[in-house]
């Protein structure tokens, strides 16, 4: 049926075509009751134009809706180049006259926009025609394209982009979709300097094609400037993902993970940052010293006992490579005496450790001072009712050694 209704609208396209060469069609299609007054209209036209134009509008006043009439009017016109007049008439046999397939129109349009380019030089008249012919096919690649060079032609920007997204959205493939949204995006940066707009349609790009290394460096260095730093991180997440070496992997998601924690200022997303590089360099001092960080100020108690009991486990008890981290837990109620704590750190014994009145301090005194004892004291509820059950963790670093001291 679709492929009838495009044989259909040619042969008419031929028609109005031979037009433009002054032939007639003949009076084949006319209604027999006009068959008379189109022979006679044809005779007319060998006298004079005028006759001939007067013989044609009597036939078209009797056959308001019949496209036949109008086609020869038109044709008698454009023979004798009057522009305007062929015009009007083709405008008033695209509104009146009656067709089976509004497709049937597409033909009638084309051949006035050639005049109104190429005669009248009515660029706007132009664009209107091809409004015409997208708002009865709206997939007409032809006219979109064309409506487009002729929106370029004029400068007329916005009408550009905007035609460009409808394109955008209705074609059928996604280097189309994506070569579309390239052009969008170029656009509001060459004529507009309008980087806001420019960023929804390289992030449009992006959701077509989230490989698309021209879009990604885009954003990239947009989000920067703008400081948009989560999207940042999100775009740099995207290039980590692709990266097949460990090594390169955990060094780009170090950066992005200090990104988050310098910048962004979201506990979570620096968290699951650090993890991730954890996941590629399990042994990194760094993610683990800025996840005990993040632990302790969220007082995300549990994890923070993990990640020390993790470095514990890493440090193998050797002090003089890396610091030790020692981890003790104790319970004990309020009034509780001195707690004694024996270590297995070389040369160091701390002797025990006290609670101040807040129930948060240690002051924990030590035979060697080779070592700076950090000490972090956690306070959970017991399961049971009655005393706060407490937990302490002693970080154990070596001094620095400095020549004369």
């Amino acid at each position: 049926m679709e492929q009838q209704s495009k044989q259909a609208s040619e042969s008419k396209r031929n028609k109005v075509t031979e037009s433009a060469n002054g032939a007639s069609h003949g009076i084949q299609d006319f209604p027999p009751e006009l068959t008379a007054q189109a022979t006679a209209a044809l005779e007319a036209e060998k006298l004079s134009v005028d006759k001939g134009v007067d013989a044609w509008k009597k036939i078209v006043a009797a056959a308001p809706q019949a496209w036949a009439p109008r086609r020869e009017l038109a044709r008698v016109y454009r023979k004798a180049e009057r522009w305007n007049a062929f015009i009007e008439v083709m405008k008033d046999a695209v509104d009146k006259a009656s067709w089976a397939n509004p497709e049937d129109k597409v033909p009638l349009l084309n051949d006035m926009i050639e005049i109104y380019r190429d005669r009248l030089k009515l660029d706007v008249m132009v664009v209107n025609a091809y409004n015409q012919i997208l708002n009865i096919q709206p997939n007409n690649a032809s006219a979109g394209d064309a409506l487009a060079a002729q929106y370029e032609q004029m400068k007329r920007w916005p009408d550009l982009i905007s035609l460009l997204r409808k394109k955008a959205s209705t074609a059928e493939t996604t280097d189309e979709k994506v070569a579309l949204q390239l052009r969008v995006a170029n656009l509001f940066l060459e004529k507009f300097s309008n980087q806001a707009e420019a960023i929804k349609a390289f992030e449009t790009v992006l959701e077509l094609d989230p490989e698309h290394a021209q879009a990604l460096q885009f954003l990239k260095q947009m989000y920067e400037k703008r400081r948009d730093w989560e999207k940042l991180i999100a775009a740099n997440q995207r290039e980590i993902g692709k990266i097949a070496d460990r090594g390169e992997r955990a060094s780009r998601r170090v950066e992005v993970a200090k990104l988050s924690s310098e910048k962004l200022k979201k506990p979570a997303v620096s968290i699951e940052l650090w993890r991730q590089v954890l996941e590629d360099a399990p042994e990194n001092l760094e993610a683990f010293g800025e996840l005990e960080k993040l632990y302790e100020r969220e007082k995300a108690w549990s994890e923070l006992g993990e990640v020390l009991q993790q470095q514990v486990a890493l440090s193998g008890g050797d002090a003089a490579k890396r610091s030790a981290l020692l981890v003790f837990p104790v319970g004990f109620d309020v009034d509780f005496p001195p707690i004694g704590v024996q270590c297995s750190v070389p040369d160091l014994h701390i002797v025990g450790a006290w609670i101040d009145d807040s129930g948060y301090g240690f002051a924990i005194p030590v035979q060697n001072h080779q070592y700076v004892i950090t000490c972090i004291l956690v306070r959970l509820p017991h399961s049971n009712p009655g005393p706060l059950q407490r937990v302490a963790f002693l970080r154990v670093d070596r001094r620095c050694q400095h020549r004369g001291h």
